[in-house]
C-alpha cells in the first residue's frame, strides 16, 4: 500500500511542528500580554504625555518606574518567542523559501538582541537606580527620555524585528486561506514598521521623540498577536510544509 509523500505528512505529529506551534502561541499571547499592559500604562514623558509629565532628569519617576515597567517582561517574552518561530520556519521550510526563512531567523536574532540587551539595562539597571535615589546617574538611559539610550534602542530593535517579519512574510507557505492570511499580516506589518521610521524620521528630524518607538510598538505587537495566532494554526494543522517539492521516491508511491 502506497504511504503518503514525506513532503506531505502532517507536520503536526513532529517534534518540529508541535514546537512551531506553541513557540508561535506563547509569542501570540506574550504579545497580547504586554500591549495590554503598555496600553493601561500611562506615559510620563515624550510628546504624547498630557499631564503628571516627568521632567528631566526625570529622577522624580521613582515611585512609579516598577508599575511602568511590568510590560517590559511579557515583551521579552514575545521577543525570544518569535526567534524560536522563525527558526522553527526555517526548519520546516520548503527549499525555494529557505533563504527569507534565514533572513528572518538572523534579523529576529538581532531584534531580539537589541531589544532583550536595552530591556535588561533597564530592569536590572535603571529600576534599581532609580528606586535608591540613583536616578541621575542614569538619565541617559532612563525610558523617560525622549531622546535617550532606551528608546534609542527600541528604534533600533522593532526597525530591525519589521525587517524580519518582511522576511518571515515570504518565508510563509501561501497556500490555505491560514498560510496567505499569516504571510499578508507579516508583509503588511514589515512594510509599515520599515517604512513608518523612514516618513516619521523625515517629518520630524531631530523632534522625533517617542513618536517612531509608539508607532513600531503598536504595529509589530498586533503583527505578533494576529500573525502568531495564524501561524500557530498553520503548524498545528501541519500545512506549513505543503510546498516542499516531491522526491522521485514519493512520486513512485503515489
Amino acid at each position: 500500500m502506497a504511504t503518503a509523500p514525506a513532503h506531505l505528512r502532517d507536520v503536526a505529529a513532529t517534534d518540529g511542528g508541535r514546537f512551531a506551534a506553541v513557540a508561535a502561541a506563547v509569542t501570540a499571547l506574550a504579545a497580547t500580554l504586554a500591549l495590554g499592559v503598555g496600553v493601561l500604562t500611562p506615559p510620563r514623558g515624550g510628546v504624547l504625555c498630557t499631564s503628571g509629565c516627568i521632567p528631566y532628569p526625570y529622577t522624580a519617576a521613582a515611585p512609579y518606574v516598577a508599575a511602568d515597567s511590568v510590560w517590559i517582561y511579557p515583551a521579552i517574552v514575545m521577543v525570544l518567542g518569535f526567534v524560536a518561530v522563525a527558526a522553527s520556519l526555517h526548519g520546516l521550510a520548503a527549499p525555494a523559501r529557505r533563504a527569507p526563512a534565514l533572513g528572518a531567523l538572523a534579523l529576529s536574532a538581532i531584534a531580539a538582541a537589541l531589544l532583550v540587551g536595552d530591556y535588561g539595562v533597564h530592569l536590572m539597571v535603571v529600576v534599581p537606580s532609580l528606586a535608591k535615589g540613583e536616578g541621575a546617574d542614569v538619565t541617559l538611559l532612563s525610558m523617560y527620555n525622549p531622546h535617550g539610550v532606551f528608546i534609542a534602542l527600541e528604534n533600533a530593535g522593532y526597525f530591525t524585528l519589521g525587517l524580519a517579519f518582511l522576511a518571515a512574510g515570504m518565508a510563509i507557505p501561501g497556500g490555505g486561506r491560514l498560510g496567505r492570511a499569516a504571510r499578508w499580516t507579516f508583509l503588511a506589518a514589515g512594510g509599515l514598521a520599515v517604512g513608518g521610521l523612514a516618513v516619521l524620521g523625515l517629518s520630524f528630524g531631530t523632534d522625533l521623540d517617542v513618536r517612531y518607538e509608539v508607532f513600531a510598538i503598536s504595529v509589530d505587537y498586533l503583527a505578533l498577536i494576529v500573525g502568531g495566532a495564524l501561524l500557530a494554526g498553520l503548524f498545528a494543522t501541519g500545512r506549513a510544509r505543503q510546498e516542499a517539492p516531491a522526491t522521485p521516491h514519493d512520486r513512485e508511491n503515489r
